[in-house]
């Protein structure tokens, strides 16, 4: 199995919004990044769906530091508006 594939299918998760975003996001930016930021992509992959859910939709600044690029650029990805800059 690819790492590509690991990906897809570590991002299906149990609300569809999360699995349209997540889907986008990998096709737009996981094969630019670098061993770092995938490991760090790996890690919020494995958090919990309501946790992704309340970071992504509700409360982005409540999320652990080392996911702000990610949540920036999923955020990008479904055309959010929320700033990231004070996380």
């Amino acid at each position: 199995m690819t790492e590509m594939n690991w990906i897809a299918i570590q991002s299906r998760r149990g609300a569809k919004e999360l699995d349209l975003i997540l889907e986008r996001f990998n096709r737009k930016y996981f094969a630019h990044m670098n061993q770092e930021q995938k490991k760090i992509y790996v890690a919020f992959l494995h958090e919990e769906d309501q946790s992704l859910w309340d970071w992504i939709f509700c409360h982005p600044h409540s999320a652990p530091k080392q996911y702000k690029d990610i949540l920036s650029k999923l955020c990008v990805s479904y055309e959010c508006i929320t700033d990231f800059t004070t996380i």
